[in-house]
């Protein structure tokens, strides 16, 4: 029996589009993110949804609730398991003001403790000890997750055993959707980061 994850990134947020470092930042999607999330909604509606899990944040599930309207038999499960990497004191600074404090540290990106944050490695295991669960919960089913751009990365970087050193090649772009299926245990990307809805 096939297990099927979609899995998406909330809308934009004004963060976003300024580059501003969110993490757990309780940011709201920007009218483009609204309209991305209504998009994301429609090309969704023929799936069969069995389940949806979404980060708390708002971002997130102003996103889930666009698509699970138009999904009558699910309902949004939230979960902080499912939020950004925690980027502690950089949170609300611009996205250069931080990379250069990156730059200056010359660790890895990955075994990088953000300031009372965690590291791209924490956020990876909180991530798929959280997706291991609910795939374990729902065998056979067709989960909907909303989370955010570094879940994704770990996520995809873990199904294709590649160094968490460097992910950047599974950047998703806001709403794009990723389907990943299970069978006997193994997990096959069908589609990533795909965003042909907007």
């Amino acid at each position: 029996m096939v297990t099927k994850l979609i899995i998406v990134r909330h809308g934009e947020t004004e963060e976003n589009a300024k580059r501003i470092t969110q993490g757990h930042l309780n940011s709201q999607l920007s009218e483009k993110g609204k309209e991305q999330a209504q998009k994301l909604a429609l090309r969704l509606k023929d799936e069969k949804i069995d389940c949806c899990y979404s980060s708390d944040l708002d971002r997130c599930m102003n996103t889930a609730k666009k698509i699970i309207e138009l999904h009558s038999n699910s309902k949004i499960v939230s979960s902080s398991e499912l939020r950004e990497q925690a980027k502690g004191t950089s949170e609300g600074q611009p996205h250069n003001v931080v990379y250069a404090k990156f730059h200056q540290e010359n660790v890895p990106y990955h075994l990088w403790d953000y300031e009372g944050g965690e590291t791209f490695v924490q956020l990876s295991k909180r991530t798929i000890k959280f997706i291991e669960k609910i795939r374990a919960e729902n065998f056979g089913k067709t989960i909907l997750v909303v989370t955010h751009g570094g879940n994704i990365r770990a996520l995809l970087a873990h199904i294709n055993n590649d160094d968490l050193a460097e992910t950047r090649q599974y950047q998703a772009k806001n709403t794009e959707v990723t389907i990943i299926t299970y069978e006997n245990g193994v997990a096959k990307i069908e589609i990533m980061n795909n965003g042909e809805h907007l």
